[in-house]
């Protein structure tokens, strides 16, 4: 049965944005496990850095965004695009200081951003927190938050779609959220 009118077309219109979003995201999570074009990704030495001349298994992670969000996908991406890249041993070395920050995030983001940087920084992390831009990562006017560990920053988000996490390398100032 074929259904004619407003109600009908919304049904299907809804069904291709689904589609179409569910795309956009497959995209995205391959093309940030790729390594950047042109450099070879470093070995990692034992201490976590790199040893010269080897190559390395590329690490690859996957994230979520937002397509009903105007260009957050393509802002999300960007983002790590100019962010360092992380060795297996490195994103491993972050992932037990991401989970405290996370937990201190949840238990803090819905009371403000300047509630989740002093809830951070009372729990010893080195952290930023702000309500996003329109050019940050996250959708405009969420709760971001960062917390820099080693060579990664634990990077945090809250917007309608809840709370997500990224282990992410820092930026080229040697920062964990754009200035």
């Amino acid at each position: 049965m074929i259904m004619r009118g407003a109600a009908g077309d919304r049904g299907w219109l809804r069904l291709v944005i689904l589609a179409a979003a569910a795309g956009v995201i497959a995209v995205l999570a391959v093309v940030v496990a790729r390594p950047h074009a042109g450099s070879p990704a470093p070995a990692e030495a034992s201490d976590g850095g790199s040893a010269s001349g080897q190559a390395a298994e590329p690490v690859s992670f996957g994230f979520a965004c937002d397509a009903t969000a105007g260009d957050h996908c393509a802002r999300l991406l960007a983002d790590f695009g100019r962010r360092a890249e992380l060795s297996a041993a490195q994103r491993s070395a972050a992932e037990p200081v991401a989970d405290k920050a996370t937990q201190v995030f949840v238990d803090s983001a819905a009371a403000g951003a300047e509630s989740a940087r002093r809830a951070l920084s009372d729990a010893g992390f080195d952290a930023v927190a702000r309500v996003a831009r329109t050019d940050d990562l996250a959708a405009a006017g969420s709760v971001l938050a960062a917390v820099a560990t080693g060579p990664a920053c634990v990077v945090l988000l809250q917007d309608t779609a809840g709370i997500r996490g990224y282990i992410a390398g820092r930026l080229p100032d040697d920062g964990c959220l754009a200035a």
